[in-house]
């Protein structure tokens, strides 16, 4: 670039061109777009010509665009599920005793059948069977439901900014909005931009079975000088990555109303931690989704959640949403049993059309097709 500069300026001026590279390049400690005009043109543009000891550099140093942080001043909705969550719930409960049943019925079966006939350690296994098969369907089944409900949101609602921030912001603010110039500048960043620069965001998280509340906030904002508290925080897990990685919050928002499109998605995306963490059941849900009074809410809390977790629980985390998987767990429970007790019928069909030499003979069956 120095070869091209020194073709199109003018000799005299080559030296001070020179001196300007030197300022700019060399003084800034990092290379910058650099603009040279003639003479006049320069001193006409800028009103500072290259004579004179006090005249500076004809540079375009491009700065950060100005972007204002997000201010709340009362409490805003953001995303409200329409799914009957709890009456999704309470059809797959449903449908896995009803497989525990047919199940039960179909093994019942199998033994009345061919049970004489079996020796003792198979029909043991048979037995053991049975058990296991009616212990997963009743109580590891309901289990994994209740905590599959604790990722469902039902409402997303971000709360006002506290005072001290919202004072600092307003100052912030009528600084920035001196020019026209800075106005536009303003109003051209994206949501992304400004919840980045946002100190703290509050949000209430209502889930199928509790109400959070909790503070999302950038990670070097926290802690002491020491460095132990520094590396605590540093090793949470961010917003996206319990949104999006482990899918712990579910925000279906296909099975929802999103008041803000924008903040919703730039929430999900956003490296923030959480801090300040609250959490209590709800009082307003059935049997199966509440605890004893004075008892913890159900789930585990958020702000626990590390990245090492991330790491290892990311692998196996499933992309469906809470209600598809809770209902993907009753109908493979009822599809289960109904399998099992197909199969015990069949030994009872097989049983009857056994001739008199006891092979099985499905022509002594009066089937009606």
């Amino acid at each position: 670039m120095a070869l091209v500069l020194g073709a199109c300026v003018a000799p005299r001026a080559s030296s001070r061109c020179a001196s300007v590279l030197r300022r700019g390049w060399l003084g800034c400690g990092r290379v910058v777009p650099v603009r040279f005009h003639d003479a006049e043109a320069t001193a006409a543009d800028s009103g500072i010509g290259f004579h004179g000891a006090s005249s500076s550099s004809s540079l375009d140093v491009h700065k950060p665009r100005p972007v204002r942080p997000l201010i709340f001043e009362s409490e805003q909705l953001l995303f409200e599920s329409d799914l009957d969550i709890q009456g999704i719930i309470l059809i797959a409960r449903r449908k896995c005793f009803a497989g525990a049943g047919l199940a039960l019925g179909g093994f019942y079966a199998l033994l009345a059948s061919a049970g004489g006939a079996l020796p003792l350690e198979l029909l043991m296994l048979l037995l053991g069977t049975a058990a296991a098969n009616s212990y997963v369907l009743v109580v590891l089944a309901q289990r994994l439901i209740r905590n599959l409900a604790t990722r469902h949101v039902d409402r997303l609602v971000i709360l006002p900014t506290p005072k001290e921030s919202l004072k600092e912001q307003q100052n912030h603010k009528e600084e920035e909005e001196a020019s026209m110039a800075t106005k536009l500048l303003l109003s051209l960043a994206s949501v992304e931009e400004r919840l980045a620069i946002t100190p703290e965001v509050r949000l209430q998280v209502r889930t199928a079975s509790s109400e959070r509340w909790f503070s999302l906030v950038e990670p070097l904002n926290l802690g002491d000088d020491g460095d132990e508290d520094l590396d605590l925080v540093s090793q949470r897990a961010s917003f996206a990555d319990i949104c999006k990685e482990l899918r712990l919050l579910d925000i279906d928002e296909e099975e929802g109303m999103c008041h803000e499109q924008a903040l919703v998605a730039a929430l999900k995306s956003s490296g923030k931690i959480l801090v300040d963490e609250r959490a209590e059941p709800r009082s307003d849900v059935f049997f199966f989704l509440s605890v004893p009074q004075g008892m913890p809410a159900l789930g585990i809390m958020l702000s626990e959640v590390s990245k090492a977790d991330v790491v290892k629980a990311g692998k196996v985390a499933k992309s469906e949403s809470v209600a598809d998987a809770i209902e993907s767990i009753g109908r493979r429970a009822f599809s289960g049993g109904a399998c099992v007790l197909a199969g015990g019928f069949l030994f009872i069909l097989g049983e009857q059309a056994r001739d008199a030499d006891g092979v099985a003979r499905w022509n002594r069956l009066k089937l009606p097709f």
